[in-house]
C-alpha cells in the first residue's frame, strides 16, 4: 500500500516539475596562479571564466582568497578587488 502511495507522489512530482522552467548560470572554470616576489610577498593571479551565453553570473568583488601556510592549521584571508574584466569573447569551437 505504501509503495503505491509513493509511486503516486513521484508521478505527481514529475508532472509538476515538467511544467516549471528552471534556468541557471554559473562560472565555467578558473585558474589561480601565484608567484613569489621575495621578502614574503606574492603576486596572485585569478582568472574566472563565466557562461555568458546563458546569462552572466555575478562575480564576488572583492574575491576572497584563503591562504594556508602548508604546515599548521593556520589560514589567512585576503580580499582582492578585480583589476579588470575582459569583454566576452566568441568561444573557440575546438575548445
Amino acid at each position: 500500500m505504501q509503495s503505491v502511495f509513493l509511486k503516486r507522489i513521484f508521478v505527481c512530482f514529475l508532472i509538476i516539475a515538467s511544467y516549471s522552467s528552471v534556468k541557471a548560470t554559473h562560472i565555467v572554470g578558473g585558474v589561480m596562479n601565484y608567484r613569489y616576489l621575495g621578502n614574503d610577498k606574492f603576486e596572485i593571479s585569478l582568472y574566472v571564466y563565466r557562461d555568458c551565453i546563458h546569462g552572466i553570473p555575478p562575480l564576488d568583488n572583492p574575491a576572497s582568497i584563503r591562504i594556508w601556510d602548508g604546515v599548521s592549521e593556520y589560514y589567512s584571508y585576503v580580499n582582492v578587488p578585480f583589476d579588470d574584466t575582459l569583454p566576452p569573447m566568441t568561444p573557440d569551437p575546438c575548445a
